[in-house]
């Protein structure tokens, strides 16, 4: 008696093995650019308070010392001369206090706004750092199912159709995602697109890889 023929695996299971073989994504390039955009959002929002406060603080001295001199010409005007004037440290307590009135919301501010810019950026890097693993897998598979959309007349197009809908649909959402994510930082079109290379690189890997 003849052995039994072994059953030929389909080609795509052989496919998604290679697939699934490959590293993940060096996503160090984006985490480096992810990290610097924070950086400067973070410089950002300090000069702007540093420059309100300066602004504020510049104002009031301005005022003081306009209100401190018609004070000394008052009390010139009503004596006639002026060895000490009683009225000018209550006036610059007064507009001390006003200065800490109006300067301490900003510094408030200042520091919540850093505080979650920081959260988010340790946040952000933890995520996709994690995630790295089986983005770049589902990424790859996007690059495939692009292959069967621009060749569907293949034999193997339609497995891929049929077996990467799932992969396509969530890698493409990762893309969308990560793009926008990337313009509420601040990025312009031009530097998403290169920040998001490392995984742009991998649609296209995986495209080639048929």
């Amino acid at each position: 008696m003849g052995g039994k023929k072994k059953k030929k695996k389909p080609w795509i299971n052989k496919f998604t093995k290679q697939i699934q073989s490959k590293p993940p994504a060096d996503i160090s390039p984006f985490i480096s650019t992810v990290q610097s955009k924070f950086e400067e959002n973070i410089q950002s929002i300090t000069q702007d308070v540093g420059a309100e406060i300066a602004k504020r603080t510049q104002a009031l001295q301005t005022e003081q010392e306009n209100r401190l001199q018609l004070l000394q010409n008052a009390l010139l005007n009503a004596i006639g001369s002026l060895q000490y004037n009683p009225y000018a440290e209550r006036t610059k307590q007064a507009f001390q206090t006003e200065l800490q009135r109006q300067t301490e919301p900003l510094k408030q501010a200042e520091a919540e706004a850093v505080q979650s810019l920081k959260e988010g950026q340790s946040q952000a890097i933890s995520q996709y750092s994690a995630i790295t693993p089986g983005v770049s897998k589902a990424l790859r598979m996007t690059g495939a199912y692009q292959w069967a959309q621009k060749n569907p007349t293949s034999s193997k197009a339609k497995d891929i159709r049929k077996y990467y809908g799932e992969a396509y649909e969530s890698g493409m959402q990762f893309i969308d995602q990560t793009r926008g994510f990337l313009k509420d930082l601040g990025f312009e079109d031009n530097e998403i697109e290169e920040a998001i290379k490392p995984y742009t690189s991998l649609i296209e890997e995986g495209y080639r890889m048929l």
